[in-house]
């Protein structure tokens, strides 16, 4: 009988300890003293549910690989993070070639954590690493002056790693923040609303992808770099919302189709050494609503350069350049442009051999930009090119898959700005009501308002600045007189300077609610 008894309790004893993985566990505490020994539970035993591993602070000097794990699925998803979200109460740091290698491992999650290396990658996928997601984590390599691929944070093989999310994260250092390449055209990554600080060489370098998306990132890379977005041998690229400050975009070798292609909209460029928007042997590429500031002393460059490109519309787009390079640099091929706002302070465009020293001449030469203006951007300054005032200013052609701008503003369904900002001035929406416009500028404002009318009926028009919490600071009335009129009002000097609510009211009712900035 004893023996019998002492049988079952090892069987259940047996059976406790070989059960599926699921619920919470603790790493850094008696359950699992490190990394390593919740990853060997893990390949041991499998998951059954959605498993997360709670971290408790403190410095971690190991590297982990994480195979496939059994039982691993969308619905049972396996999270490592710490207690709180703090991205620098937990760091996992290694002298290995990778700091974490997920290698076939598929719906791994890494939430709010320092992953660290002292010489190479902070985290590697390979053999069909799927469906995995790094988030709020501070990914550091350290500064270097080296452009070697062993040096990029976060690394994929020539395999292909498919619909694994980058968000949030904060990439400092290394070579490359991403050297992520796919063997036959990997789909589903997606890189938002991440920061890269001083990466020496590519911000982010993507090959043999579809439809990746590279979404509200901000880029501040060194001038050594050579490009903060490049995209190669890839189709249906999405790049919307980033701030370059560096190196600028470049899709090369990427062919879409007709109704699937390339998207880059909504995105400040700013570059010295390279040319702000490039492509280069592709086709079916969509240049929209950006904003380009190219500076620097090459003239080989330009704030759009194209080569070897076809199915490409270039349309409603702040193309300027402050320096020695042109607007438009067209090494060979042809573009089609038109709505945009232009500038240089050299030479205005080359075109296949020849240079064009105007904007009148590259019209007349090439057909291109029939409704396109040539002016000085009002840029808030050479590093922050969101728009005050100018022509910018309600001058677009609608596009109606282009709702929103850079800042997620949604952008005006009449009458939306040229460039990637829509910004906060006047050409409030013309035509609101039947044979009534109304104008309110400047933006942002010192002093006084200038508002234009213009309007075949006596109205009663109201003027009204409220703050970001609804309360009425001020107000304006005035009545029209069925002409074209222009009133101006002196800015009350008891409000503060901020950002404001600037709402006109025709006869009681709201035609127009725009943000305004009061200096």
């Amino acid at each position: 009988m004893r023996t019998i008894l002492i049988g079952l309790l090892l069987g259940i004893f047996s059976n406790a300890i070989s059960q599926p993985m699921s619920g919470y566990y603790s790493i850094g505490t008696e359950q699992f003293s490190n990394f390593n020994a919740a990853v060997d539970s893990l390949i041991a035993k499998g998951v059954s549910g959605p498993v997360t591993f709670i971290i408790n602070p403190g410095i971690y000097n190991e590297n982990i690989t994480i195979p496939e794990i059994e039982g691993a699925s969308e619905t049972n998803t396996i999270t490592f993070r710490p207690k709180e979200s703090d991205s620098t109460s937990v760091t996992l740091i290694s002298n290995a070639t990778e700091t974490i290698l997920l290698d076939g491992a598929d719906y791994i999650h890494f939430l709010y954590i320092g992953i660290k290396t002292n010489n190479h990658h902070c985290i590697s996928f390979q053999s069909e690493a799927n469906n995995n997601m790094l988030s709020n984590c501070i990914i550091e390599g350290g500064v270097t002056s080296f452009d070697s691929i062993s040096k990029a944070l976060i690394y994929s093989d020539a395999g292909n790693d498919t619909n694994n999310v980058f968000s949030n994260n904060h990439l400092i250092g290394g070579s490359y923040g991403f050297y992520y390449q796919g063997e036959t055209y990997e789909n589903g990554t997606l890189i938002k609303n991440n920061i890269f600080d001083e990466q020496y060489y590519f911000g982010i370098r993507l090959s043999n992808q579809y439809n990746p998306q590279i979404v509200g990132n901000t880029l501040n890379l060194g001038y050594n770099t050579v490009r903060s977005i490049y995209c190669n041998n890839s189709k249906s690229v999405i790049i919307l919302r980033n701030k370059s400050y560096e190196g600028g975009i470049m899709l090369e070798d990427c062919h879409s189709s007709n109704n699937q292609e390339s998207i880059i909209a909504n995105n400040f460029a700013i570059s010295k050494n390279s040319s702000a928007i490039v492509q280069s042997n592709s086709s079916y590429i969509k240049i929209l609503f950006n904003s380009t500031y190219l500076h620097g002393n090459t003239q080989t460059r330009g704030a759009i350069y194209s080569n070897n490109t076809s199915s490409s519309t270039i349309m409603n787009n702040i193309i300027a350049s402050f320096g020695s390079g042109c607007a438009y640099y067209i090494h060979s091929g042809y573009i089609e442009s038109d709505n945009n706002l232009l500038y240089s302070n050299n030479l205005f465009a080359k075109n296949n051999t020849s240079y064009i020293n105007n904007f009148s001449n590259w019209q007349m030469f090439t057909n291109n930009d029939a409704n396109s203006y040539f002016a000085e951007p009002e840029y808030m300054s050479n590093n922050d090119l969101h728009l005050s005032q100018g022509i910018a200013d309600g001058n677009a052609q609608i596009i109606p898959e282009i709702e929103i701008d850079i800042d997620g503003d949604t952008r005006s369904a009449n009458a939306p700005d040229i460039g990637a900002d829509e910004f906060l001035s006047v050409g409030f929406e013309k035509n609101t009501q039947p044979e009534f416009d109304i104008y309110v500028f400047p933006n942002p404002v010192n002093e006084k308002l200038t508002v234009v009318t213009n309007t075949k009926e006596h109205k009663k028009i109201d003027l009204r600045i409220i703050n970001l919490k609804g309360r009425l600071i001020s107000s304006y009335s005035f009545y029209t007189q069925g002409k074209k009129e222009t009133f101006k009002y002196l800015i009350n000097k008891s409000v503060k300077k901020g950002v404001y609510i600037l709402e006109v009211l025709s006869e009681g009712k709201l035609i127009e609610s725009h943000k305004i900035i009061i200096n």
